[in-house]
């Protein structure tokens, strides 16, 4: 009698082509990853590829949420796509980023939108890309939780110095460690 293994059922699923992280992602994911930002950057990004993050949308499809309508614009529901490229305050972040034609795709799905973009676009965009995203989240839980309206401008703003403050933070920080003396003890004297 054989043994299953969770490894054994992999294997299986491999040489069908049905493995959990499909090839279409792996590159997607490899390249969100190894972006030189902070992971609470790249994890929100992450949780918005699963459709994770609890956006008006969502919390409709579950009823914990009445309406999905944006709060902000009031135009449309508040799916993924309109919080990310759709909604006015959004379009202006993308064109004060210098970033306008990231909305041109606006029939695209949103998963295939990122993959599209992480998968076409050197590391220094993608970069910025993915933390012009994490910015957008970030005010839009200000105006949710807080009440604080901010303009895209206001929002691109925060974006351009985050980013200069991560690179001013690899500027700043030395190359090598500076070692220090470690304290020693006194010597007991024998009398």
């Amino acid at each position: 009698m054989a043994e299953y293994l969770v490894r054994s059922g992999h294997k299986i699923l491999a040489q069908v082509g049905q493995t959990q992280v499909q090839d279409s992602y792996r590159f997607f994911y490899k390249r969100l990853w190894t972006l030189d930002l902070p992971s609470k950057n790249k994890i929100m990004v992450w949780r918005s590829s699963r459709n994770y993050l609890p956006n008006y949308s969502n919390l409709h499809y579950r009823r914990i949420m009445g309406t999905a309508t944006c709060r902000r614009c009031q135009e449309e529901a508040k799916t993924m796509e309109h919080l990310f490229r759709n909604c006015a305050v959004v379009k202006e972040t993308w064109e004060r980023l210098d970033m306008g034609w990231v909305v041109s795709e606006e029939n695209t799905d949103f998963i295939e939108w990122l993959k599209s973009f992480l998968g076409t676009h050197f590391l220094g965009m993608c970069r910025k890309f993915v933390c012009a995203l994490w910015g957008i989240w970030t005010f839009r839980n200000k105006f949710i939780h807080e009440g604080e309206r901010c303009s895209g401008a206001q929002i691109a703003g925060f974006v351009t110095n985050y980013l200069k403050e991560l690179d001013g933070l690899k500027e700043s920080l030395p190359a090598t460690r500076i070692q220090r003396a470690r304290w020693v003890a006194p010597l007991e004297n024998e009398d």
